[in-house]
């Protein structure tokens, strides 16, 4: 399966609903859905597109990113080749396994709007070696770089 189209009506797209569907290329989320799982769309390898629909109250997906609708939650990253990334500011929080299929992700910046990072929202990032965090950060998750070598300098 390439590309599917949740049907109006869904309201939830519970965790683990796509995972390790490797040929997906393309989702249609409506605006009935109020609730993705947070490990949904894990090991999508080929996932870089997710149509949300313009009345959709919840999501909007913007640069590879799922995030809320206001964008100040970014749920998952959609582009498991990139090395090097700069996460735009106004992001307040990074969901849980958000960046869990970017194994070659190097470094990473954390901007000053971040907040919060969630529990394995890095997992299995394990090239992950430089990462600047902002100091004003008020919660880490649990696991939140579970399998990641950055190292304490």
């Amino acid at each position: 399966m390439r590309s599917i189209s949740i049907p109006e009506g869904v309201t939830s797209i519970g965790e683990n609903a796509f995972s390790r569907c490797s040929e997906l290329e393309s989702i249609r989320i409506p605006k009935s859905v109020a609730s993705i799982g947070r490990s949904t769309f894990n090991s999508c390898r080929n996932l870089r597109t997710i149509i949300i629909d313009e009345d959709n109250e919840h999501y909007s997906f913007s640069d590879r990113m799922l995030l809320s609708k206001d964008r100040t939650i970014l749920y998952k990253f959609l582009d498991p080749d990139v090395l090097e990334l700069e996460i735009p500011d106004g992001r307040e929080r990074i969901g849980g396994y958000a960046f869990s299929d970017c194994h070659d992700l190097r470094s990473v910046t954390i901007p000053d709007s971040v907040r919060a990072i969630d529990d394995l929202a890095f997992y299995g990032c394990s090239e992950l070696i430089s990462m600047d965090m902002p100091e004003n950060i008020e919660d880490i998750g649990e696991d939140a770089f579970l399998n990641c070598p950055i190292s304490k300098d």
